[in-house]
């Protein structure tokens, strides 16, 4: 298991987006020298993993990161990138402790929830695909 730190000698960004996920298994350090020059950015579909249990709130989330906490989410609405502690859980992100699979024992933060509507539209379409194809 290896750390991931942000801004260690210098400036440092991770983006996350497009359904990417970053997995850190050791300690994860967001701004380093705490200067602000360091951030994780998160556009729709990204997703972060932390080893620990934490998927009760970010404050519990933000408690297994080291530095400055820095995560930004594209915000739609702003059409900007915003901190994501200005985010509405169910909404914006969800935060889910892991427990099967190869992300067992991980809180996943994911960002860029469709709403309920697009999930029917998309999932409409693809029977209507699958449909098509039996013809």
């Amino acid at each position: 298991a290896r750390d991931l730190c942000l801004g260690r000698a210098g400036a440092g960004t991770l983006d996350i987006s497009d359904g990417g996920l970053v997995r850190v298994a050791a300690d994860l350090t967001v701004d380093y020298a705490g200067d602000g020059d360091s951030y994780i950015t998160m556009s729709t579909g990204g997703m972060l993993a932390l080893n620990g249990q934490a998927d009760g709130s970010l404050e519990a989330f933000f408690g297994l990161v080291d530095g400055t906490d820095d995560i930004r989410y594209w915000d739609d609405d702003m059409s900007a990138w915003a901190p994501i502690t200005d985010a509405t859980l169910g909404e914006d992100y969800t935060l889910d402790y892991v427990t099967t699979g190869d992300l067992a024992g991980y809180t996943m933060l994911a960002v860029g929830i469709p709403e309920p509507a697009t999930i029917l539209i998309m999932g409409c379409g693809a029977v209507g695909l699958i449909r098509r194809r039996r013809k």
